[in-house]
C-alpha cells in the first residue's frame, strides 16, 4: 500500500534526529538563555524552537530543512 504525502511527512517527523556535527554560531546565545534545554530545532528560515512539533509545523511553510542540534 502506497503512503500518502501526509503519512510520509508524519513518519519523517517521528524519526530520531542525530545532531549535525557543526552547530551554527547563533545557537550559543540560545544555549546560554535556555541551559536546561537539550535540543534546539532550527528551521530553514533560522527560527529556533524548543518544541519539535511546533518546529515541524513552521517548517512546512519554509524552504530548506529542519535541523536539530
Amino acid at each position: 500500500m502506497k503512503k500518502t504525502k501526509g503519512e510520509k511527512e508524519e513518519q519523517q517527523g517521528e524519526q530520531p534526529q542525530t545532531p549535525p556535527k557543526v552547530e551554527p554560531l547563533f545557537l550559543a546565545q540560545y544555549r546560554a538563555s535556555y541551559p536546561a534545554a537539550t535540543r534546539f530545532h532550527v528551521t530553514g528560515d533560522k527560527m529556533v524552537f524548543l518544541n519539535h512539533d511546533e518546529a515541524c509545523l513552521h517548517q512546512k511553510h519554509c524552504k530548506g530543512k529542519l535541523q536539530t542540534y
